[in-house]
């Protein structure tokens, strides 16, 4: 989507360091943002001191992200930015305590609980703290105010499906120009991930946050079927996996060029006992590491 005309959710993460809901976000590290996806694309954040400049009641104001950020986003269960978006009713459901909201699809909710909303996360602020309880709300339905009352769950919701009101724009490219653009994406998501190695063996960034195994990265993929991200995240894997088995490791293809390259200048093969030893060497670290990132994904399970 385009830049958000209404401004940024921001998560309790954004607001300690400053941002605040409706902020409209200019610049991230002098870099002028057009659509969305830029503001909260990794390669801003992952810089030391990244920069956003954003407008608030008519002042640009600078947000400096501080020392250690990264791994504090790592924490966060939510996206750090979101868009504010005004929303409709698009269709009526049940909510945990099996009732459904007396509402039509197109309504506008204007108020709850005698409290006015106009945008998505004031309306589920509003909820937040309540549970298990009827509360009135106003609703705009075909130019009529109309007044009504709904069920709130434990869960804060009332049973409906909400309908933003942002445009979605898709962005087509050629054949030749869809070769480009994935070239510059995987270029991009590769050096973004040798940063983050680059931070873990700095020590700025917590290994057990940010290496996933194939419980965390199930987690990734929607529970419904969204071709776009399925081949988004395929692509990104496959990547990272190129990219680790091009390690100088023993036992990957990486440690084995790399020997090869000895071989090469000395002029000779390595002594049959050293390559045994590097083997066994090279199995039992991606075994570590295999036990490491299964241990990590049931510890996270268990502790969210």
């Amino acid at each position: 989507i385009e830049n958000a005309k209404y401004g940024i959710v921001a998560s309790d993460l954004a607001k300690k360091i400053g941002f605040k809901n409706g902020d409209k976000v200019l610049e991230v590290n002098g870099e002028k943002v057009e659509r969305f996806k830029d503001i909260t694309a990794p390669r801003h954040y992952m810089k030391e001191n990244a920069v956003y400049k954003v407008q608030r009641d008519g002042q640009v104001k600078t947000i400096v992200l501080p020392a250690g950020f990264v791994d504090s986003i790592a924490d966060n269960k939510n996206n750090f930015i979101t868009e504010r978006q005004k929303f409709f009713v698009d269709s009526v459901e049940q909510n945990a305590n099996g009732k459904s909201a007396p509402l039509m699809k197109g309504d506008q909710i204007l108020a709850v609980n005698d409290t006015a909303v106009e945008f998505f996360d004031e309306f589920k602020a509003r909820l937040a703290n309540i549970k298990n309880a009827d509360i009135p709300v106003v609703v705009l339905r075909n130019n009529d105010t109309v007044n009504l009352t709904v069920n709130v769950d434990e869960n804060g919701a009332i049973g409906f499906r909400p309908k933003s009101d942002l445009e979605f724009k898709n962005e087509y490219f050629s054949f030749t120009g869809s070769i480009s653009e994935g070239w510059n994406q995987a270029k991009e998501n590769l050096s973004l991930n040798l940063s983050v190695f680059g931070k873990i063996f700095k020590g700025e960034v917590n290994a057990s946050k940010a290496v996933s195994g194939p419980i965390g990265i199930a987690g990734l993929f929607s529970s419904e079927w969204d071709w776009q991200q399925f081949w988004q995240l395929t692509g990104l894997l496959s990547i990272i996996l190129a990219f680790m088995n091009i390690l100088p490791i023993p036992a990957l293809d990486g440690g084995h060029v790399l020997f090869l390259l000895v071989e090469m200048v000395i002029g000779r093969p390595l002594p049959e006992k050293f390559m045994h030893v590097m083997q066994v060497i090279g199995m039992i670290l991606l075994l570590g590491l295999m036990v490491f990132a299964f241990g990590n994904d049931i510890y996270k399970v268990f502790t969210r």
